[in-house]
């Protein structure tokens, strides 16, 4: 096994940060944000389609959405079972993750 691959699973927070890394597993996922459904105040559900590895599924999440200086700011966070997207299903890599990950969103736009 090459160093590179084992370096950064040994202990404690380097694990906990290569395993948050999108750019250090390539991965390649989208999130296509559907509608706002207002809860009150600055919270809403936010109704979104998650592809990742080719394979979409709706899910609800909440989110705070604040204006501020003419900026939207949106974040919230939702938790993708891997298992339904074909990862982490096989190989002896799985034990490294979770089987369920939070994704955190944060999103700022402002009128073009």
């Amino acid at each position: 096994m090459s160093p590179f691959l084992t370096r950064p699973y040994r202990s404690g927070p380097p694990r906990a940060k290569a395993a948050r890394s999108v750019s250090h597993f390539k991965l390649r996922h989208y999130l296509a944000l559907r509608s706002l459904e207002p809860l009150g105040a600055d919270r809403y559900t936010a109704r979104a389609d998650v592809t990742i590895k080719g394979v979409t599924r709706p899910l609800a999440f909440p989110v705070d959405l604040r204006l501020t200086d003419g900026r939207a700011h949106l974040t919230g966070a939702f938790v993708v079972d891997r298992t339904q997207f074909g990862i982490g299903t096989t190989g002896p890599w799985n034990r490294l993750v979770d089987r369920r990950v939070t994704v955190r969103v944060q999103l700022q736009a402002r009128p073009a």
